[in-house]
């Protein structure tokens, strides 16, 4: 975890904490990914397909182009920063084999 050498111990003990809470991290993650499938739409149906909405808007093929492979590299690099997170979880403790040695 070299490229997260600027955390201090309280930060790592933070990102444990939320990381180790599945529903914040859904939570966080949906809240995160709309602002890439959604920001710069006006008036999006959520019903609909975010690309459908994007091709609304864009006159031209290449202008279109651009935007997908820009919101696709934008998905890939905030799976990549929890996949980062996810090295904060815990790990659980192995199971203590509570039986008794001498039977």
């Amino acid at each position: 975890m070299s490229e997260l050498k600027h955390l201090n111990e309280t930060d790592k003990d933070i990102l444990q904490q939320f990381i180790d809470n599945p529903q914040l991290v859904s939570a966080v993650k949906k809240v995160l990914l709309s602002a890439i499938y959604f920001e710069g739409t006006l008036n999006v149906d959520s019903t609909r397909n975010f690309l459908l909405a994007f091709a609304d808007g864009h006159k031209n093929d290449a202008e279109l182009g651009q935007l997908v492979k820009a919101r696709a590299e934008a998905v890939k690099l905030l799976e990549e920063g929890f996949n980062k997170l996810a090295r904060f979880k815990t790990v659980g403790k192995p199971k203590e084999n509570n039986l008794n040695q001498a039977r």
